[in-house]
């Protein structure tokens, strides 16, 4: 029979696993393909603003759609907009917006004592929870950087049916076309939508009721098995036309009945990321304290095409990614394809 509480030198070690350059890249990978904003395409890699050979910010110049115009052309000398019979070649302009970049690390320690007390690994528990963390670490990062940027910078882009009463407070088919509208017909390029569970549930009842979608909306009368409202197995993977994200960091305000939930409308792409230094590992051993150490670190930065970092600081905690002042606009508000949605849930 094995010895009490002995700790096997053969055993595995934060250290056996850590330093394998495999690990990092799986690591890596992972996060990405776990991450529903990266999946749906409302993240995507721009290596124009990455910043590998130094630096604290990126500039990023970004054209900007040109007005439509057509010239009308005759059989004369004095035709079209020049007066000299021919046309006018016209330019594509372009600004540039200012991309802050942040560094990230976090760290987790084990000593042996707690494996032999406790008869399991802490270390071998916390990384397969990696994946899970940094992406909620991604998304809390995303989250605050949206509300600075709809803070001012966005603030026309905001629809809000939380005043509502009798159903028009909750999320329906009206109210996100209410809030693709103030894009205009730009709003078709609104494709997916992330949402607070508590939302996503509300859609979900409707969907398992199976009635047609004329009962979503206020004083819409009840037509069982009309079809539903475009669900499938009674999971909502699609509202309106739009993919949809849930997740439980989404911004909450209030409780109970009169909690509300800011949702969020995107286009492919709207939000660029930029890499510095991708993901790093490292791992040892404390001989003084018999501890297994597992650091990781990583820099990067997002950016919403159109906008802009006007701060003098950079490296920004979330914090300060979330302040209204810290952003500008340098395109039209109805040129960056993302909406934010304000809505109550009956499930709160």
């Amino acid at each position: 029979m094995a010895a009490t509480f002995q700790n096997y030198s053969g055993g595995t070690f934060a250290s056996d696993l850590i330093t394998v350059p495999n690990f990092t890249a799986y690591l890596l990978q992972e996060v990405y393909e776990r991450s529903a904003f990266v999946q749906s395409g409302v993240i995507t890699r721009n290596s124009a603003l990455d910043a590998s050979a130094g630096g604290v910010r990126t500039v990023v110049p970004g054209f900007i759609p040109p007005a439509a115009f057509e010239e009308r052309m005759e059989s004369n000398s004095t035709w079209g907009d020049s007066g000299a019979g021919y046309l006018t070649p016209r330019k594509i302009t372009a600004n540039a917006g200012t991309a802050t970049l942040i560094h990230r690390g976090l760290s987790f320690a084990a000593d042996e004592l707690s494996k032999q007390a406790s008869g399991a690994d802490p270390m071998a528990a916390t990384l397969s929870y990696m994946t899970s963390i940094i992406n909620k670490n991604r998304t809390a990062t995303l989250l605050s950087h949206l509300k600075g940027v709809f803070g001012t910078a966005l603030a026309g882009n905001k629809v809000d049916v939380s005043a509502g009463t009798g159903g028009a407070e909750y999320i329906t088919a009206s109210a996100v076309i209410r809030a693709k509208a103030v894009l205009g017909e730009r709003g078709e390029d609104l494709s997916v939508l992330a949402m607070h569970p508590n939302v996503y549930f509300y859609l979900e009842s409707q969907g398992m009721l199976v009635f047609s979608t004329s009962a979503m909306a206020p004083g819409g009368g009840v037509n069982w098995s009309g079809g539903g409202i475009g669900v499938t197995d009674t999971k909502v993977a699609y509202f309106a036309g739009m993919r949809v994200i849930m997740d439980s960091q989404l911004p909450v305000v209030g409780t109970g009945a009169a909690a509300v939930y800011t949702s969020y409308l995107f286009g492919p792409g709207v939000v660029q990321e930029g890499v510095q230094q991708a993901l790093e590992t490292k791992a040892d051993y404390n001989i003084l304290s018999f501890q297994d150490v597992v650091s990781f670190r990583y820099s990067y930065g997002f950016h919403i095409m159109g906008t802009s970092w006007i701060a003098p600081e950079d490296n920004p905690g979330n914090i300060e990614l979330a302040d209204a002042t810290k952003f500008g606009l340098v395109w039209d508000r109805k040129l960056i394809p993302i909406v934010e949605l304000k809505c109550k849930s009956p499930y709160s």
